[in-house]
């Protein structure tokens, strides 16, 4: 009644010994299967939020209003500080001649499955010496891309204002600058953490250059922590890293890189805040943040619990690298801004956001390294993993929540 395997043609027989067959096993039997299922998952998931905002009718998203600059850029009619979206979109459309919503879903979602593949290989980067395999770090990776702030109905209105986040679906600018902002981050923590970075060294610089010219938010906030970093720690081989000073072959590296990307920010500051602009950039103590949330200090522990966590409990672990001061120092500089300053085009609202989401990205990031880097032994470490790994299914149960949202056409809020 039943085929009988030595009757089945040997590409389908498992005993057989068939080199397509190995070729399967071998393939089936490796991560990498894993991280192309996953890299396509996550770009035909993305594909579909961000069309429901570029091509739907939410006129609260932000897509609507880059497509009608993008226009006015490309007729002539107006030039601004940040045009890397708008100068790739036209260039695409003038190759393509596709309709301005299917490019940008197309170029955001792109966008979107490289922050992931970024994740992927910061990630393996950052927990070297661990015995995670890639496929642990492309599930990670894959959860980092989903999270959101812990979300409490009824005593946080919303899942995104007030708490920000690292993921959003409805900003095409900060979307497509997020894989180069966290590859700046990886580079520089490869950089810190090892001698032979020459090369790494040398696309510093790019990477940093390419994302400011589409949005500037993380270099204002990865400059002053970089220079933070390296005058509190130390890049010697002693087990202990931290200390007061700079060392002078770094500061010169640093001094070079910040010449680069102060140069160009210069630029973008005197043409966006210009005396004769409508917006100028104010300082405004909470103000704008105390109308999106009620408790500004459980809004920050819904948005950071994992990384607080991890920080808490592994504490002893990174202090000593230098990856993870970037990414703390980093994100208390993007709260700060986020905190004190905003511009003036509109009440309640500030572009300094941007920056704090860019960096609870990056945190998250340096959070999940170590995450990935814990071998809990004892009951009392399993303990706290397991403490840790609850508050991460939170973040990503709320993220999967907001995607359906989003998806559903209840608004990106």
């Amino acid at each position: 009644m039943f085929l009988r395997s030595d009757k089945l043609p040997n590409f389908l027989n498992p005993g057989a010994d068939s080199g397509l067959w190995r070729t399967l096993k071998v393939w089936l039997s490796t991560p990498r299967l894993v991280l192309v299922s996953a890299t396509a998952l996550i770009m035909l998931l993305s594909a579909v939020p961000v069309y429901r905002l570029a091509v739907g009718q939410d006129g609260g998203s932000d897509y609507s209003v880059h497509i009608a600059i993008t226009k006015q850029v490309k007729n002539g009619e107006r030039m601004i500080a940040h045009p890397g979206f708008h100068a790739t979109l036209i260039a695409i459309e003038h190759v393509t001649s596709a309709p301005w919503e299917g490019l940008v879903v197309l170029l955001v979602t792109v966008s979107m499955t490289a922050s992931f593949l970024v994740q992927v290989w910061i990630l393996r980067r950052l927990s070297e010496g661990s015995t995670r395999s890639l496929t642990t770090a492309t599930l990670i990776g894959a959860a980092l891309c989903v999270i959101m702030p812990i979300h409490i109905p009824g005593i946080m209105p919303n899942v995104f204002h007030g708490q920000l986040s690292p993921n959003l679906y409805h900003n095409p600018t900060y979307l497509m600058m997020k894989p180069l902002a966290l590859l700046a981050f990886g580079l520089t923590a490869v950089i810190l953490s090892s001698s032979d970075t020459a090369g790494k060294r040398a696309w510093l610089p790019v990477v940093l250059i390419m994302g400011m010219v589409i949005k500037p938010s993380f270099v204002i906030v990865y400059l002053p922590a970089l220079w933070l970093t390296l005058i509190f720690t130390s890049a010697g081989q002693s087990n202990r890293v931290l200390r007061l000073g700079l060392d002078f072959r770094e500061g010169r590296w640093c001094f070079a890189l910040s010449l680069a990307a102060v140069t160009v920010l210069a630029v973008q500051y005197l043409y966006r805040f210009a005396p004769t602009a409508k917006s100028q950039l104010v300082f405004d103590f909470l103000e704008h943040w105390s109308l999106r949330s009620s408790n500004i200090p459980l809004s920050i522990i819904l948005a950071l619990a994992f990384p607080i966590c991890v920080a808490a409990f592994r504490f002893r672990h990174l202090i000593n690298q230098r990856a993870s001061w970037l990414a703390v120092f980093v994100l208390l500089i993007g709260m700060a801004f986020y905190a004190t300053l905003t511009d003036n085009s509109e009440v309640g609202k500030s572009n300094l956001g941007w920056s704090y989401c860019i960096a609870q990205a990056t945190v998250f990031l340096a959070a999940a390294a170590e995450y990935l880097r814990w071998q809990p032994r004892e009951f009392k470490d399993r303990l706290k993993y397991g403490t840790t790994s609850v508050l991460l299914a939170l973040h990503l149960i709320t993220g999967i929540y907001y995607y359906i949202r989003v998806v559903l056409g209840a608004g990106w809020r």
